[in-house]
């Protein structure tokens, strides 16, 4: 008998203020396994934000989001970048952080997910760039 939750990730009443703008008002959205999503709307519209705190990144200013029935808001950095693992994301035109220079978009994952030294992944990107 397969025990597989029937959602793999939820959002529920999401709701994110910044400077005293509300960017998001009670998102809920919820994925079944093997599910793709795909987001689209106007530019400023909430869509790079929403996905960002899918992902643990940003914090909701109220709400839960859930992944495999784990809540995502209440785990550690360390836990939170085990679950991101088993989680794949795609900007559109395959685009880099734009807050970060590409040699950081390019040690990022090495720096987060791995426990290479600081060296080891100074020299893995310096290779890649090349």
């Amino acid at each position: 008998m397969n025990h597989a939750p029937k959602t793999l990730m939820e959002m529920h009443g999401i709701k994110l203020r910044l400077a005293g703008k509300e960017i998001l008002a009670g998102v809920d959205l919820s994925l079944r396994p093997q599910a793709t999503l795909v987001v689209m709307g106007l530019s400023g519209g909430g869509k790079t934000t929403l996905l960002r705190i899918l992902l643990g990144l940003l914090p909701a200013s109220e709400g839960s989001v859930r992944f495999r029935d784990r809540e995502l808001t209440t785990l550690s950095r360390a836990e939170l970048n085990q679950i991101r693992t088993h989680i794949g994301m795609v900007y559109q035109n395959a685009a880099l952080i734009s807050s970060m220079s590409v040699r950081d978009n390019v040690a990022l994952p090495l720096k987060e997910l791995s426990d290479k030294s600081e060296r080891e992944i100074e020299a893995i990107v310096e290779e890649k760039l090349k």
